[in-house]
């Protein structure tokens, strides 16, 4: 009887191991998105043990990459060339039989080191399906291979043809949306800003920013402490996907340097970090508990910081990678931005200090936090029906698809 016993627990443990992720009460989520979510925790999991013997972060994620799912009925897919970069063109049937349409340009998050066209795919056909835009999603170079600022160039290039073939595509090239997640959100915004800074008036209809990534500045604001351990996206994936970027993905010893800021030591430009400040987070963010005191003394680091600090800020405070370190006057020429970010994810406040921003400028920005949200949730849309995440999601979709209309 022992035999079956022990298998009982065995199994039992597995299940609680897959089923169990620890969740806030405003996630409510059905049984098989915890599943998924659990699933990529052991992911989590194996790809920091991966990383710990000298493999990388991205090998673990790579099968998502294997295989296109198949194209989804009353859709085409082709695949295209912007500015040298591949990208996947989605389109309804339906698409091309009117007047000049409008197009979006979705950047996939992954921390700028996993996603691809492939592990997209579903959320983009869905994006393509609801909003009835051409839908273009460029396979930018990735990190560690290709740090800053290879994945910016790729989009910014694709950007730029996108705009300029647009009526090609039977695209209305004043029609043209660029959005993200993640690290995806940070490079739409940082393109907006370039662009903005090119031409006057901008050229893109608007920015759609999902839970984005926008500075590399300050990794103690309230979202990073209430947030700290995940869930989906925790502070050790965080600061080595950041040091992975930023080209020093082989120095881990800077990690809980970059958790304590110690990476802006010595940086004299207040301003800058002012626009990264704490003092952006409305009162009502700050309410839950989080690590207010939590401090970390890193044991080593210290010589490999020195040694590169000046390069370090340098592109940390880039633009081009940390849209909030620009100042007013650049962030006005913005065009209209809608940001969603999600109450437990550590980069909740990025998106909360951009929207905090550009209202006090008077710009053109709207705002969402999804309470029930985690970072990441955004990819597990379109695979299956959780009622609140389609309702927010097609919120969101509606937003765009309309304001692309009216531009």
């Amino acid at each position: 009887m022992a035999k079956p016993t022990y298998l009982i627990v065995l199994i039992g443990c597995g299940l609680y191991w897959m089923l169990y992720v620890p969740l806030p009460p405003e996630c409510d989520y059905p049984i098989i998105m915890r599943l998924i979510m659990s699933t990529a925790e052991g992911l989590k999991t194996a790809a920091a043990i991966n990383f710990a013997f000298g493999g990388q972060i991205p090998d673990v994620f790579s099968f998502q990459d294997w295989n296109h799912p198949d194209v989804a009925p009353g859709l085409t897919l082709s695949f295209a060339e912007f500015g040298g970069v591949k990208a996947a063109i989605y389109q309804t049937t339906e698409f091309r039989r009117t007047e000049p349409g409008s197009a979006m340009i979705f950047l996939h998050g992954g921390g700028f080191m996993i996603g691809s066209i492939n592990s997209y795919a579903v959320h983009s056909m869905e994006l393509a399906k609801k909003t009835g835009m051409l839908v273009i999603v460029p396979e930018y170079r990735l990190a560690p291979e290709h740090p800053f600022p290879a994945a910016y160039d790729d989009c910014l290039a694709v950007t730029k043809d996108v705009i300029r073939r647009a009526e090609d595509y039977g695209v209305n090239p004043r029609k043209v949306v660029i959005a993200g997640d993640s690290a995806g959100g940070n490079l739409a915004a940082s393109i907006a800003l370039a662009l903005g800074q090119e031409e006057s008036p901008n050229p893109l209809c608007m920015i759609n920013l999902i839970y984005p990534s926008l500075q590399k500045v300050n990794f103690r604001l309230p979202s990073y402490l209430q947030n700290w351990n995940g869930p989906l996206l925790d502070n050790w994936f965080l600061t080595r996907f950041a040091l992975s970027y930023m080209g020093f993905g082989n120095n881990t010893e800077l990690a809980p340097l970059l958790q304590q800021n110690a990476h802006m030591d010595g940086f004299d430009e207040k301003a800058v970090l002012d626009r990264a400040s704490e003092k952006w987070v409305p009162a009502k963010y700050k309410s839950r508990k989080y690590l207010e005191k939590f401090e970390i003394v890193p044991e080593e680091g210290y010589e490999t910081l020195r040694e590169n600090l000046k390069k370090i800020q340098d592109i940390a405070t880039d633009t081009r990678l940390s849209v909030l370190a620009a100042d007013d006057a650049s962030l006005s020429l913005l065009p209209k931005t809608h940001i969603l970010t999600c109450e437990y994810d550590p980069l909740r406040d990025d998106g909360v200090i951009l929207h905090e921003r550009m209202q006090r400028l008077g710009l053109n920005s709207s705002f969402t936090n999804w309470e029930f949200g985690v970072h990441g949730i955004f990819s597990t849309y379109g695979s299956f029906s959780y009622d609140k995440l389609d309702s927010a999601v097609n919120e969101m979709l509606d937003v765009v698809a309309m304001t692309a209309q009216n531009c």
